[in-house]
C-alpha cells in the first residue's frame, strides 16, 4: 500500500491536539512531543504542501500554490473527494483553529489567495466561509465585510459562526 497524506492542516491540528492535551494533563513528555510533531508538521507543510516559485516540485505546482496530496512516489493536483480547485487549497487550510496562524503565512495566502478568490461566488456557502478566513490572514477588513454575509448553512460542519468571527476579528 502506498503512503500518502491530504491534508497538512489536519495533520497539524492533530498535533497541537496533542500539546494541548499535555498541558491540560499537565504532562511535559507528552507537551513536548506533541511540540516536535507540530513543529515538524508545519515546517513539512509550508516545503511541501504550499509550493511557491522555489519550491522543490516541478513548476506546475508552483503555478498552483499547493499540492492537493503527497503520495510515496507521486504528487495530485486533487483531493481524495474532488478536483476543483477550491477544495484542493481549503483541504490544506482546514480547520481554522489558533495554531493555523503558524501553519498559513501571509507570504503563501498572497500567492494563493487570487488563484481561489475567482471561484468565491460559485462554491457552496460553507467552502465560502473558508475562502473567506484564508482572505482575513491578508484583508481581515474585506473578510469581515464578507462573512457577515454568509447564510447559516455556511457554518456549522466544523466551523462555527462564533469561531469564524473570532478568526477574521483577530487578524493582525
Amino acid at each position: 500500500m502506498e503512503k500518502n497524506q491530504e491534508s497538512s492542516s489536519e495533520a497539524v491540528n492533530a498535533y497541537y491536539a496533542l500539546v494541548l492535551y499535555g498541558i491540560a494533563i499537565n504532562n511535559d513528555l507528552v507537551k513536548n512531543v506533541g511540540r516536535v510533531l507540530l513543529a515538524t508538521e508545519i515546517r513539512s507543510s509550508h516545503k511541501y504542501w504550499q509550493t511557491v516559485p522555489d519550491s522543490p516540485y516541478p513548476p506546475i505546482f508552483a503555478a498552483n500554490a499547493v499540492v492537493g496530496i503527497v503520495w510515496q512516489l507521486k504528487l495530485d493536483h486533487a483531493t481524495f473527494f474532488s478536483s476543483d480547485i477550491v477544495h484542493i487549497h481549503c483541504i490544506q487550510m482546514i480547520p481554522f483553529t489558533p495554531i493555523s496562524e503558524d501553519l498559513l503565512p501571509a507570504s503563501w495566502v498572497k500567492l494563493q489567495y487570487p488563484i481561489i478568490a475567482p471561484r468565491l461566488p460559485f462554491v457552496i456557502p460553507e467552502w465560502q466561509a473558508y475562502i473567506i478566513l484564508n482572505l482575513a490572514i491578508i484583508d481581515p477588513e474585506a473578510a469581515w465585510d464578507l462573512i457577515q454575509k454568509l447564510p447559516p448553512d455556511a457554518f456549522g460542519k466544523g466551523n462555527s459562526r462564533t469561531a469564524s468571527y473570532w478568526w477574521v476579528a483577530t487578524r493582525p
